[in-house]
C-alpha cells in the first residue's frame, strides 16, 4: 500500500475505469500547444482506439513539465488530484488520462 493517498486515489480510479487511461501511442496530439500554464502544456489530440465508445474521440491532453525536484513525484499526484476534481466539479462527462507509472507520468 502506498503512502500517498493521491497516488492510491489515482491508480484506483484508473482500474475502475473513472479515469480512462490510454497509452501515449494510443493518442494522437496536434502541435502546437493550445495553452500554456505553471505545470504544463494543453495539446488537442485524438484518440487513435479505433473501436469503442472513444474511438476516434478529439480530447484535450496536458503534458506536465518534467520535475525532478525532491517530493515532485508525490506533488505531481496532489496537483493531477486536484484538476481531477477541478473538471468533476465542471461536470464534465469523462476524463481521459494516459498514465505511465513507471516513469511518474502523467497526461490528462
Amino acid at each position: 500500500m502506498s503512502s500517498n493517498p493521491y497516488k492510491e486515489w489515482l491508480e484506483t480510479s484508473i482500474q475502475e475505469r473513472s479515469i480512462h487511461c490510454y497509452p501515449e501511442n494510443g493518442i494522437e496530439i496536434d502541435f502546437p500547444y493550445i495553452g500554456l500554464g505553471g505545470y504544463g502544456a494543453v495539446y488537442k489530440a485524438t484518440i487513435k482506439q479505433k473501436s469503442g465508445i472513444f474511438s476516434d474521440m478529439t480530447v484535450a491532453v496536458k503534458i506536465l513539465h518534467r520535475d525532478d525536484k525532491p517530493g515532485a513525484c508525490e506533488n505531481l499526484h496532489h496537483q493531477l488530484v486536484k484538476e481531477v476534481d477541478i473538471y468533476l466539479s465542471l461536470c464534465l462527462p469523462c476524463i481521459h488520462t494516459s498514465y505511465k507509472q513507471t516513469e511518474c507520468h502523467y497526461i490528462s
